[in-house]
């Protein structure tokens, strides 16, 4: 598996022919790695997984507003810039607002 993210850009290999008679030739071949954007692999609150569904605990009461967690995005693509939001459905008093639930 040729991952960009974790084999330099190029790898060498050398292509072997052998024919009937026992004769053979070989060529050098090069092979360019090309990057794409890889999905994101990981979501964090507070710095725990939420693949690992971890529980938040609040005081009951706690305001609207309160920060119930800060949000980080793990994703082997350097650079890449991420929105993170609420899905559909959920309950309408957590938000979140620049990676941080609210």
């Amino acid at each position: 598996l040729l991952d960009f993210e974790r084999v330099p850009n190029f790898v060498d290999a050398t292509v072997l022919v052998t024919d009937a008679g026992n004769n053979t030739l070989s060529a050098a071949l090069r092979i360019q790695t090309l990057d794409r954007n890889d999905a994101p692999t990981d979501i964090l609150a507070n710095g725990s997984s939420l693949m690992a569904l971890p529980l938040i605990s609040l005081p009951e009461n706690s305001p609207a507003g309160t920060l119930v967690a800060h949000l980080t995005v793990v994703d082997q693509d350097v650079g890449q810039t991420h929105t993170c939001a609420t899905s559909p459905g959920d309950p309408g008093n957590v938000r979140v607002l620049n990676n941080e639930m609210l």
